[in-house]
């Protein structure tokens, strides 16, 4: 199964986020056959190895970041 994680470097902000949930949810309606998860580089969750660990668990064998 194929999976896209949208990788973004964080911020202290929560509201920073807003963008990319948004950009993530628009993902899922236009592809409903890729696994689509956030991840950030810092002050923010999950990490990338959270992600790619959650992704892995859900059946994504292929993982475009």
């Amino acid at each position: 199964m194929k999976a896209i994680i949208l990788f973004g470097h964080g911020a202290r902000d929560a509201r920073w986020r807003e963008p990319f949930d948004r950009l993530a949810g628009l993902w899922r309606d236009q592809h409903p056959n890729t696994l689509v998860e956030l991840a950030f580089l810092e002050m923010m969750q999950p990490s990338l190895e959270e992600a790619v660990a959650g992704l892995s668990s859900r059946g994504a064998n292929q993982i475009t970041i």
